[in-house]
């Protein structure tokens, strides 16, 4: 779903509903998906942000992250000003890993992202591991994968991908995926700090209205 941040007025553009409101203490950019199911919020002044995951047919989900961001052409997916660097958190859920080897929901996940990438590139990986990764959360893993390839010039060149896995709530498993930052594993273990989940019906909407009240909808 394409994002787009704007300034002063709230206005439509491409089904988002952009703005920048000026809060008691610092100036809030954010900008909220057509169905109302995500909800960027970014404070420039602070250098931090937060995204919002409303789903109360799944799990809702929310992660801080520091730093100036802003929401991709994705879903769920955020990119550096700069856009040479890109965050995002996804879930999947006991069902959508039914099919899948492994004991356990991290290894069942790992087989299920490697099937992706092989139907998107083409290929197995030339390589690929499942290890223990270490942050604030117990039980967190980290898959990573290559691939072979050969660059426009003819020269061979790797192509690396890398996942941290949690299981954030019983049945719930969340991928975490940082890429292009000067420390894509501290930031991973920054997100996972603050990353939650929850089943209520309105999800982290009770947050945003108490925190953020000038926020659409709150």
């Amino acid at each position: 779903m394409p994002w787009t941040l704007t300034s002063l007025i709230a206005f439509l553009v491409i089904s988002y509903v952009q703005a920048v409101v000026a809060q008691a203490e610092a100036p809030v950019e954010y900008a909220i998906s057509p169905d109302r199911t995500e909800v960027f919020i970014s404070i420039p002044e602070k250098k931090e942000s937060y995204y919002f995951n409303n789903n109360a047919k799944r799990l809702s989900y929310t992660y801080k992250i520091p730093g100036k961001w802003k929401p991709s052409q994705e879903s769920a997916l955020l990119v550096s000003e700069d856009g040479r660097a890109f965050v995002g958190v996804m879930l999947y859920s006991t069902k959508e890993l039914e099919g899948y080897e492994g004991n356990d929901l991290l290894t069942r996940t790992s087989n299920l992202i490697t099937k992706n990438y092989q139907q998107k590139i083409g290929k197995s990986p030339a390589s690929k591991k499942l290890v223990s990764f270490s942050s604030p959360r117990s039980g967190t893993m980290k898959w990573s994968a290559s691939w072979h390839s050969v660059g426009k010039d003819g020269r061979p060149v790797e192509l690396r991908t890398d996942k941290v896995l949690w299981e954030i709530s019983p049945g719930w498993v969340a991928q975490i995926t940082v890429n292009g930052t000067s420390d894509d594993d501290g930031l991973a273990r920054g997100i996972l700090e603050t990353l939650n989940a929850t089943s209520k019906p309105e999800g982290y909407w009770p947050f945003i209205r108490r925190h953020f009240p000038k926020v659409p909808g709150s």
